[in-house]
Parts: structure tokens; sequence; C-alpha cells
């Protein structure tokens, strides 16, 4: 699975809508709440069988020199799912 920007699934003349989903690919809005988005990363990482991909920085920078600034929300809803995960085992 592929965490991929809600722009992006509006590109190539509304192409990446209907691809994307079928390479794995779900949206976040970034910078607003996104409650589907939520609750699909944390089925996700709850079930251990499946990968995700993210770019933590929010975005491809393009610079392999630099890492730019995490983006918190990464970081919050991964300790969410092993908090969860620890409650549960």
């Amino acid at each position: 699975y592929y965490l991929t920007a809600h722009e992006i699934f509006h590109g190539h003349r509304g192409w990446n809508f209907f691809l994307l989903p079928e390479m794995g690919c779900y949206s976040v809005t970034r910078g607003a709440p996104d409650i589907h988005a939520y609750r699909t990363t944390m089925q996700i990482l709850l079930e251990n069988e499946l990968k995700l991909v993210v770019f933590p920085e929010g975005e491809v920078s393009h610079f392999n020199e630099v890492v730019m600034p995490l983006e918190p929300g990464v970081a919050r809803i991964s300790f969410s799912a092993l908090r969860k995960l620890k409650q549960e085992g």
C-alpha cells in the first residue's frame, strides 16, 4: 500500500483516480484532518501481513543529500498503531 497525496489522484487528466487504487494507493488530504486516511492507515498497520509506504517528509523532495523536516502525522499514527498492538497482545 502507498499513502498518496490527494492531489496526485487528480493528475494525468483524471486517469490517476482509476489507476492508483489498482496499484495499492489511497489518498490523504495533506494539511487537514483526514479520518478516512487515518482509519485506512491504522488498518494496514494493524494487519501484520501488509506493507505500507509513506513519505514522512510529506512529499518527494528530489534532494537526496538533504532530509526535509518530517511531518508529525506519520509518527503519531505509527505510535497509535503500536500502542493498540500492545493493548491487544
